[in-house]
C-alpha cells in the first residue's frame, strides 16, 4: 500500500503468558503467518512461531506496574501505524488485512484508537469506510478509546 506498513504489537503479562501459544496459532490462521508480531512481556512466553518476536520489557517493577515497561518500547518506535492487541484478543475468523492497512494508512486519519469487536460504536455518530469498519465521529464523544489501548 504505497510504502505504508502496519506493525502488529501484542502485550502480555506474566499471569496471561500461557495464552500466547493459542493467540499465535489463531493469529497465524486468521491474519497470516507472513505478518511479524512483536510480543511485549516481562517473562518470556512459551514457544511461539518464528513470526512472533519476543521483546523483553526487562525486570517487572516491584510495585506491579506492568505498563511502565511499555514506555521505552513505544518511545523507540518509528512506525507511524500499528495495531495494538492484548493477549486475550483471540481472532475467530479471517481478517481482511488489506482493509485494515487501507484504513490505518489513510493520510487524513492520524488517530485510530480502537478496534471494537462489538457493534457498540455503530450506535453513535460514525461513517462507514470499508465494511465492516467504521470511523467514529469524535465531536461530542465522551469516550475516544477503551482503557486497554489507552495505557
Amino acid at each position: 500500500m504505497g510504502g505504508c506498513s502496519v506493525k502488529v504489537i501484542v502485550v502480555t503479562s506474566d499471569g496471561y503468558r500461557h495464552l500466547m501459544p493459542e493467540f499465535a496459532e489463531r493469529f497465524n490462521r486468521f491474519w497470516g503467518s507472513d505478518q511479524d508480531v512483536d510480543v511485549l512481556c516481562y517473562k518470556v512466553p512459551l514457544v511461539l512461531p518464528v513470526n512472533f518476536n519476543v521483546v523483553s520489557l526487562g525486570k517487572r517493577p516491584a510495585n506491579q506496574d506492568w505498563t511502565t515497561g511499555l514506555i521505552p518500547y513505544f518511545e523507540k518506535q518509528v512506525s507511524d501505524h500499528f495495531v495494538l492487541m492484548m493477549d486475550d484478543y483471540m481472532l475467530t475468523e479471517a481478517v481482511n488485512v488489506n482493509a485494515i492497512e487501507q484504513i490505518l494508512c489513510m493520510s487524513h486519519y492520524f488517530v485510530f484508537d480502537k478496534f471494537d469487536l462489538t457493534q457498540d460504536r455503530a450506535r453513535f455518530e460514525h461513517e462507514y469506510t470499508t465494511l465492516p469498519f467504521i470511523v467514529q465521529s469524535w465531536s461530542g464523544s465522551r469516550y475516544r478509546t477503551s482503557l486497554q489501548p489507552a495505557i
